[in-house]
């Protein structure tokens, strides 16, 4: 048996339930990125930059670096000692070195030998937002824009603000509560049988349509963080 594929086929497993169960519910979408007429930012701001836990649990955690925002989620992983071809009579120490010499790609800290069982501590990144051509950070009235496209010609856009130690994010749900603004289209959804499954929402404001966007409440906190430490 090939334990390295194996226990690499696990983790791949794991983390696709992971990155499948986090995706994004039904958003509004622009047509570009917001706010129109705004400089692209060249990173994250120094004081939103660090390490955030939920506000809500411990699960996952943020980290904001210069260009880049993640998700990290630990996870442990417990075989038997017979899987590894392991002296039951040795010591913990030559277990821990045969399953490291097997294992040769795995950080030897993360591994733990408890009674008959190898245990393994790591952890599932999950890329939330990578600066390129395609995600694009603005700033507006003190708050990052987060911009990324979903195809030519249509944004998701979500607000970051950071208030004290306490990050937020918040986006626009798709629903009639839009239809207030002057900017914004309504547009069926169809399925092969032209039966109407469900509306998309298409925004296209000005910089002052933007600025009523958020007087107007219609970005909702989706995700609350409070800082663990700076970088």
């Amino acid at each position: 048996m090939d334990l390295n594929k194996l226990f690499t086929l696990s983790i791949l497993v794991g983390g696709a339930l992971f990155l499948y169960s986090c995706g994004d519910s039904n958003y509004a979408k622009f047509t570009e990125p917001q706010p129109v007429n705004t400089a692209i930012a060249p990173s994250f701001d120094r004081k939103i930059r660090g390490k955030y836990f939920p506000c809500e649990g411990n699960s996952p955690l943020l980290i904001i670096d210069a260009h880049k925002m993640v998700n990290e989620t630990p996870f442990e992983t417990i075989t038997h000692q017979d899987a590894w071809d392991i002296d039951s009579t040795a010591s913990k120490r030559a277990k821990k070195r045969h399953v490291q010499k097997t294992m040769d790609r795995w950080d030897p800290d993360k591994v733990k030998i408890k009674g008959d069982s190898i245990v393994f501590n790591g952890s599932y990144l999950d890329t939330l937002f990578l600066m390129d051509a395609t995600h694009r950070i603005k700033k507006f009235q003190g708050q990052h824009v987060l911009n990324t496209q979903l195809e030519p010609g249509l944004w998701k856009v979500k607000l970051l603000s950071l208030e004290g130690d306490t990050l937020r994010i918040s986006t626009i749900t798709a629903s009639d509560t839009l239809m207030r603004f002057d900017f914004v289209e309504k547009e069926e959804l169809l399925n092969e049988e032209g039966d109407v499954t469900g509306y998309d929402y298409i925004l296209s404001p000005d910089k002052q349509g933007f600025d009523a966007l958020l007087r107007g409440a219609a970005f909702e906190e989706s995700d609350c963080y409070c800082r663990k430490k700076r970088f």
